[in-house]
C-alpha cells in the first residue's frame, strides 16, 4: 500500500468512517506491530520535524477514549514507518572537495586517499568488512594491504580492483577515465572487458577504447602542483582547467571542441595557462566579467 493510502485508511479510521473490512484491516495490523521494536537514528531535532510534518498531514480530533489514544499514538508510529524513507538519514560517509580544494584522510582500513578538486567519494558503514567505495573526480589512492579483502573502486560504470597499491584514478569527464599505477597491480573492469595495469602504466578509456601508455616522469603529477594536459580534446582541456582554478570558460559555438591540446604547467596562474593555450593554438581568450571566460576561434 501506498504511504498516501494508509494515511487516507487512518483518517477514515480514526474519523469512524472506515467500512468494517478497512477497520479489521487496521486493528489486524496494530495488534502485528504491538511487539515490534523500533529504532530511529536521526539527527538532532529531526523525530520532531518529521512528528510537525505528521501533525500537519492528520485531522484536529478530539480524544474520546483511551482506545483512540493508543490507536493514535501506535497510528503515528505506523505512519513515520511508511515515511521513514524519506527522511532517514543515509549511513554512507561521504568525502567531498569544492573545486579549487584538496584534501586528505584516512579509511577506517587506514587507506591514505588524496583527494583533488570537485572529487566525491562515499562508502558504507561495514566499510571494514567490504572494502567498497563510490568515486567520481581524482584522487590518487594508497591503498592498506588486505589479501582477505580486496578495494573496489565504482566510479560510473568502471570498476576498478586492488589487494594494496598506490595509483591514481581520474573520472573528471563521463567520456574519459584515467588510471595510472604508481605501485603494485590492479584491474579495471569496463563495458564487459578487463585489463590488468603494473607499476609505471597509464590506461585512458576514451570513446569506447582503451590506450595502455608508459609513465616516463612519475613526479609530474597533481599532487606535486603539475596541471598536465595530455593529448585531450579541448573541451576536456577546458573542465579540468574549470576545476584546478574554480573559474568558469565557456566555449565559443563555432570552436571545436573535439580538438587536440597538451601542455604542463607548475604553480601557474591561470593567466598564465591561457595565454599559453592561447598563444600555441590561436584562441581568442576574453575576461567578460571577474572569474568568467569565453574562449573563440
Amino acid at each position: 500500500m501506498k504511504p498516501e493510502q494508509f494515511k487516507k485508511l487512518i483518517r477514515n479510521y480514526l474519523e469512524g468512517s472506515c467500512t468494517d473490512a478497512q477497520r479489521r484491516q487496521v486493528e489486524a495490523f496494530l495488534r502485528e506491530q504491538q511487539n515490534a521494536s523500533i529504532v530511529i537514528k536521526q539527527r538532532p531535532f529531526a523525530n520532531a520535524r518529521i512528528w510537525m510534518r505528521i501533525k500537519k498531514g492528520l485531522p484536529q480530533l478530539k480524544v474520546r477514549s483511551n482506545r483512540v489514544v493508543i490507536a493514535s499514538a501506535m497510528v503515528a508510529i505506523l505512519i513515520l514507518i511508511f515515511m521513514l524513507p524519506h527522511f532517514l538519514i543515509k549511513t554512507n560517509t561521504n568525502q567531498i572537495t569544492e573545486k579549487g580544494e584538496k584534501k586528505v584522510f584516512i579509511l577506517p582500513d587506514g587507506s591514505e586517499i588524496q583527494l583533488n578538486s570537485a572529487s566525491q567519494l562515499s562508502y558504507t558503514k561495514d566499510f571494514k568488512n567490504k572494502r567498497r567505495i563510490q568515486f567520481n573526480g581524482q584522487a590518487f589512492f594508497s591503498i592498506a594491504q588486505d589479501s582477505l579483502k580486496p578495494f573496489t573502486i565504482e566510479t560510473g560504470e568502471a570498476q576498478i580492483s586492488v589487494l594494496g597499491t598506490s595509483f591514481d584514478v581520474n573520472t573528471y569527464h563521463n567520456e574519459r577515465l584515467v588510471v595510472e599505477v604508481t605501485e603494485g597491480s590492479v584491474e579495471v573492469e569496463k563495458g564487459g572487458e578487463s585489463i590488468v595495469l603494473e607499476a609505471q602504466d597509464r590506461l585512458v578509456w576514451e570513446q569506447s577504447t582503451w590506450r595502455c601508455e608508459r609513465v616516463v616522469n612519475t613526479n609530474e603529477n597533481w599532487r606535486q602542483h603539475w596541471l598536465i594536459i595530455k593529448n585531450q580534446k579541448l573541451s576536456s582541456a577546458i573542465k579540468q582547467i574549470e576545476i584546478w582554478y574554480n573559474t568558469r570558460i565557456e566555449l565559443g559555438k563555432n570552436l571545436d571542441k573535439d580538438y587536440r591540446v597538451s601542455g604542463k604547467f607548475k604553480k601557474a596562474e591561470l593567466k598564465e595557462v591561457l595565454a599559453s593555450l592561447s598563444h600555441i593554438y590561436n584562441l581568442n581568450i576574453k575576461l567578460i566579467k571577474p572569474n568568467h571566460y569565453v574562449i573563440e576561434n
